[in-house]
């Protein structure tokens, strides 16, 4: 929500479902996937009816909307996906966010903003990050200027392979992951012997109510 909406110079462009119903302002809509249909409301996704139905109604007027054919809704503008990776190559398209930061620079952008976008909140996203970052690096390599808030972390390179192991920071943080692990190890270690000790306790548990229930009663006719 730090996107710049009240300043109608920066055209919005956004994506993601997630965003469905939320943005204040939407000047470009991107939805390049074709296996939406199959979400169904599952994580936090809307139920694809409703939202195939809030693109093509705010489609026609609020925004352009962007997907890879006409197939679902009839007046979406078809993404020219085919130029973007006879221009860029076809090795760094991996995320939503890439395709449209590599259009953005087929269009002639002179500052790209990234808002909501850190790509850092879990694998899938870890993955992505570096193809993404690269459009952000050949953005600063023909002159167009790119920001991101203060809070964010997508301008933050990756660390350096085998070279961030040997600053302080690095070895702190290898060390640390050492220690955790270790830690880790030797709760397991700690978990495994107690849940044996537990089995047996039951096992004994269990043959005390046998017994209680088989023995416990005095013989017939004894006093």
């Amino acid at each position: 929500m730090l996107a710049p909406y009240k300043d109608e110079s920066w055209e919005i462009w956004a994506t993601s479902p997630s965003n469905y119903q939320l943005l204040p302002r939407v000047d470009r809509w991107f939805e390049l996937h074709k296996d939406f249909q199959l979400w169904g409301g599952k994580h936090g996704h809307p139920d694809q009816s409703f939202y195939v139905e809030w693109l093509e109604h705010h489609s026609k007027e609020r925004f352009r909307l962007y997907m890879l054919d006409q197939e679902d809704i009839a007046h979406a503008h078809v993404f020219p996906w085919k130029e973007l990776v006879s221009e860029f190559s076809p090795y760094f398209f991996t995320s939503t966010f890439s395709w449209m930061f590599g259009y953005a620079l087929q269009q002639g952008a002179t500052e790209i903003g990234i808002y909501g976008a850190d790509m850092s909140t879990d694998e899938e996203y870890r993955k992505q990050r570096p193809h993404f970052q690269h459009f952000i690096w050949l953005a600063l390599q023909r002159g167009v200027k790119v920001t991101a808030p203060y809070e964010s972390d997508i301008m933050q390179p990756p660390p350096l392979y085998g070279v961030s192991f040997t600053t302080p920071r690095g070895r702190k943080f290898v060390e640390r992951e050492y220690e955790l692990k270790r830690r880790i190890a030797e709760m397991e270690a700690e978990e495994t012997k107690l849940n044996k000790m537990r089995l047996q306790l039951l096992g004994s548990l269990d043959d005390n109510d046998y017994m209680q229930t088989t023995w416990t009663s005095d013989p017939i006719g004894e006093s």
